[in-house]
């Protein structure tokens, strides 16, 4: 049988319809999973900065007045951008989790005679 709980979740949303907390922490799990997408945007245009930068035949600093070079700059943002992303990846991911089992526990309280159970995870906890 096919999981109810497809990448977006979207197929839980007529099991939770008469459970409103329920519906609205659907709700917050998709579209933070819009912003997952989003975020993976930037983590490659920050590689494709990074890159860029590295592959520049410069040093990133010019030895003699210490001044950045412009190829310099684009490794400082590839790398800030980069590390950014990661951290916003990881957090959302594991606060994420937790929206899809808060609207399983307010279902589940409001239909206590069939409960459903989470069989779906990150395994990213904190």
């Amino acid at each position: 049988m096919d999981s109810f709980l497809a990448v977006d979740a979207e197929r839980l949303k007529p099991v939770f319809e008469d459970v409103p907390q329920a519906m609205s922490e659907l709700q917050t799990y998709q579209n933070n999973r819009a912003q997952l997408r989003t975020s993976a945007y930037l983590g490659t245009a920050a590689l494709l900065l990074l890159g860029t930068g590295l592959m520049m035949q410069r040093t990133p600093v010019d030895v003699n007045s210490g001044v950045i070079q412009p190829n310099g700059y684009l490794i400082l943002t590839g790398a800030t951008l980069g590390i950014g992303t990661i951290v916003h990846l990881i957090s959302t991911l594991a606060t994420n989790d937790l929206h899809i089992e808060h609207a399983i526990k307010y279902y589940n309280q409001a239909h206590p005679e069939k409960p459903i159970e989470p069989l779906f995870s990150t395994g990213i906890h904190f």
